[in-house]
């Protein structure tokens, strides 16, 4: 029940910070967000979108963020074998 609370806590986040990124792209004119914002900053607020959704991903398969890390470095390490 508490994993699913903080899951929920962290989307809301991640969805604010989507907020972010919309603006500076101009998907939405959100008036709450005064200030404005560059495209290179809305990336970053992308990727820290990102971040918190792969957060909650890890939080439900109980995996290790270096598991991953690992899986994907190998995977990148054995494109050139598929060549």
């Amino acid at each position: 029940m508490l994993k699913i609370v903080l899951a929920v806590f962290i989307l809301l986040h991640a969805m604010i910070h989507l907020m972010g990124f919309a603006k500076a792209f101009q998907f939405a004119e959100l008036k709450q967000l005064t200030l404005p914002i560059s495209k290179s900053m809305g990336l970053i607020w992308l990727i820290t979108t990102l971040v918190f959704l792969m957060a909650i991903v890890l939080l439900f398969f109980k995996q290790k963020p270096m598991d991953i890390t690992r899986r994907f470095r190998n995977y990148l390490i054995s494109i050139p074998d598929y060549s």
